[in-house]
């Protein structure tokens, strides 16, 4: 960070960080517009008209901290201690560890993470029996991606890009390959070396076609699927019954011809992807999948991944461990957190009705508003605005109306925010510590230090400090959970325990990384600390800690399955197949009405919208068309002039659940039978750099999910187009 007095001026990457190495994603450029934004809530506000009405009192800390604590405490009293929600857009990190903490010793199981949910992890858990999905990308040498865009936005986008170029710049005899399967042009299929034009929704057909060429002829790794797999040839079970396996569903329904038919990829490709992923050096398949058949394909997908045997070794599919954090004593509970805790669950995940799903702020808007299984009495918000990113977004609204208490944490008056009974808005990452895990999908672990740059400008309080004065004011083993007097000293007994582990160490400059690892690996911490108060300094200076020996290959142990072993099948599917077939999308919209597939995607400028209140990046929204600060739809040139409309002019887009007005683009990377819109704009709040800035494609969409998994199905819907 460079200031100029207290005035923070211009922001750079941390040249010692092992993700970024100096470098910024647009969002991390456009930080200090977030830190400067005039729109942002300078102290706590409680409301004083009706909900949504947007009239609100400036209160003092002490009494808004009362107000919460008074609400919470009477739910409690009542012994509905259980209909306390908890909804938050961070999955890892300390505040998410107090969250989990604080409905604990309160007595709620309802914790619902409300960020994206990754149908490839869903894959994993139900074939490896885990979740944490972590990919050698960097030293992977043949990439086929399935809709998963890698350099659009996908976790850390700085990252992404170096693994990417890692992988193209090549090394003597060898240079990378990327293939992208995808309905559209996206970023990521420009870059890459092919880009496969694909049918929606059709690509777990694709992957158990290039399957089906593999078996027939002999190209997947025989010595890795007999030793590590279960589920891969028929059997007959304990009781004589026969049990087909994966090759003989494959064999028998997905022959190339059949496959073609369905995806729209020709027979001759199909032989070709097949043979060219078969036979590379250290390939690995992904996926992103959006459709109402999104875990099935992501099975698919991932079983190419055992056919070639690149599980648990050297540029594939990797676990990603954990680090070693200071364990917390057990929280002791009091009568009423022993009985809320023993509720069912609100949204009902991991249930009988939905063994593998996440929990999803979607399946909240249906128990908000029938009060089923019991009524909330209470919501919490942090990091996540559902009444704009929902794919149900007008039920959750509405079942907001129905909860009794709302606390936003939120610093900005975003549309979720708007229904709060009270917002206690938090610091900016530029004013406050913090811990941040890296994100997912990295070969090794990695665990950064944020530190506060600059004094808070207003009135807000960090969100970690909050939940333990809100603890203290609730009393009782409630208060006792949290011996803690602010959120820094949770933060450095974290970081304690990771030295006291002896595992990873400082991460350094890339210069030294290949030093560091060579020591690490021989057990030699470098550079070495001879006390915890040197180690945090140093990670002061650093700013992140990792463990680069956490990376080496691992093998195949450490699956969680029954079995032990990968297996081919789930039985968690509660589907008619357990194993990875094409399950036929569902579709919104007859087709005669509504002739197109609607795709929509995030921009690397907005991701889901919650940033789209910094002028930067509107700026720089839609550059391959030449757009800023306004939505619009990608339409293919030759369909545009069959409907004689011109690039940029005004045109309505109507699905069975809604219409919209937007700008016509008229781009060549469009399926003639698809358009596209990007996600992010079309707020009705959030700031006057947001507000009435393009369209919300949501409205169009109906409500679907998948079958198995419970992932909002946001590829299900048809459109018609025409001019405004």
């Amino acid at each position: 960070m460079r200031k100029i007095g207290e005035r923070a001026v211009k922001i750079e990457g941390n040249p010692a960080h092992p993700i970024n190495r100096g470098s910024l994603c647009p969002l991390g450029q456009s930080g200090l517009q977030l830190l400067y934004n005039p729109d942002r809530i300078k102290q706590p506000l409680r409301r004083v008209g009706k909900r949504g009405e947007g009239k609100w009192e400036a209160i003092a800390w002490d009494k808004a901290i009362a107000f919460a604590a008074n609400n919470l405490g009477e739910i409690r009293k009542k012994g509905e201690s259980h209909a306390l929600v908890l909804i938050s857009g961070k999955k890892r990190g300390l505040v998410s560890r107090l969250f989990t903490r604080f409905l604990e010793a309160y007595g709620s199981p309802n914790l619902i993470y409300a960020g994206p949910r990754d149908s490839m992890e869903i894959a994993r858990a139900m074939m490896e029996g885990k979740e944490d999905s972590t990919y050698d990308l960097e030293n992977a040498g043949h990439i086929l991606s399935f809709g998963l865009n890698l350099l659009d936005g996908w976790w850390s986008p700085v990252r992404q890009i170096r693994a990417f170029a890692n992988l193209r710049q090549g090394s003597p005899g060898r240079r990378g390959r990327l293939v992208q399967v995808e309905s559209r042009l996206s970023v990521t299929a420009a870059k890459a070396d092919e880009w496969i034009p694909i049918n929606p929704a059709t690509e777990g057909a694709l992957a158990l076609g290039l399957a089906h060429v593999m078996i027939r002829e002999d190209l997947y790794n025989k010595e890795f699927v007999n030793r590590y797999t279960l589920g891969f040839e028929d059997k007959v079970d304990e009781k004589g019954i026969w049990l087909a396996g994966f090759k003989s569903v494959v064999m028998e329904d997905y022959p190339p011809d059949v496959v073609a038919k369905m995806t729209g990829v020709g027979v001759e490709k199909i032989l070709r992807l097949a043979r060219e992923f078969a036979s590379a050096e250290r390939p690995l398949a992904l996926s992103e999948n959006r459709s109402s058949n999104a875990t099935y394909s992501a099975m698919a997908v991932h079983a190419l991944n055992a056919l070639v045997g690149n599980i648990g070794v050297r540029g594939g599919v990797l676990s990603e461990g954990e680090a070693r954090l200071q364990p917390w004593p057990a929280v002791i509970k009091d009568s009423i957190a022993r009985k809320g805790l023993s509720m069912r669950r609100v949204d009902e995940a991991k249930t009988a009705r939905l063994p593998i799903a996440e929990p999803g702020i979607e399946a909240l808007a249906d128990a908000l508003i029938t009060e089923k299984p019991y009524p909330v009495q209470a919501l919490l918000v942090y990091g996540t605005n559902p009444v704009f990113t929902a794919l149900n977004k007008k039920k959750i609204a509405e079942g907001l109306m129905k909860v009794p208490f709302i606390l936003s944490f939120s610093p900005f008056l975003d549309e979720t925010a708007a229904f709060a009974d009270i917002i206690l808005p938090d610091h900016t990452y530029l004013e406050k510590w913090e811990d941040e895990p890296a994100s997912p999908g990295l070969p090794f672990l990695c665990l950064g230090l944020r530190q506060p740059v600059v004094e808070p400008r207003y009135q807000t309080r960090h969100t970690g400090d909050v939940i333990l004065e809100l603890a203290g004011a609730l009393e009782g083993e409630i208060a006792r959970a949290f011996p803690w007097k602010e959120f820094k000293e949770c933060l450095l007994e974290e970081f304690k325990g990771i030295y006291e582990s002896g595992v990873g160490t400082i991460a350094e400059g890339e210069s030294e990384a290949t030093w560091a690892r060579f020591l690490e690996e021989r057990g030699i911490r470098y550079p070495l600390a001879r006390s915890f108060e040197e180690f945090w300094e140093k990670l002061r200076a650093k700013g992140s800690w990792w463990d680069q020996a956490s990376s080496r290959d691992r093998g195949i142990r450490g699956l969680k399955t029954p079995s032990g072993k990968f297996e081919f099948f789930s039985p968690k599917t509660r589907q008619q197949s357990s194993f990875p077939v094409y399950e036929k999308p569902r579709f919104f919209g007859d087709e005669k009405l509504y002739p197109f597939h609607l795709y929509l995607f995030p921009t690397l400028a907005l991701l889901d919208g919650s940033v789209a209140n910094q002028p930067f990046l509107q700026e720089i929204v839609g550059p391959h068309v030449n757009m800023q600060w306004d939505s619009w739809v990608e339409i293919n040139p030759e369909m545009a002039k069959r409907l004689r409309i011109r690039d940029g002019e005004w045109i309505f887009v109507e699905s069975p659940f809604g219409k919209v007005k937007t700008r016509a683009k008229l781009y060549p990377g469009t399926m003639p039978g698809v358009v596209n819109i990007p996600l992010g704009q079309g707020h009705t709040a959030l700031g006057h750099w947001a507000q009435g800035k393009g369209i919300n494609p949501l409205d169009l969409v109906g409500e679907d999910y998948d079958s198995v998994s419970a992932i909002p199905a946001l590829l299900s819907t048809r459109v018609k187009i025409y001019k405004a």
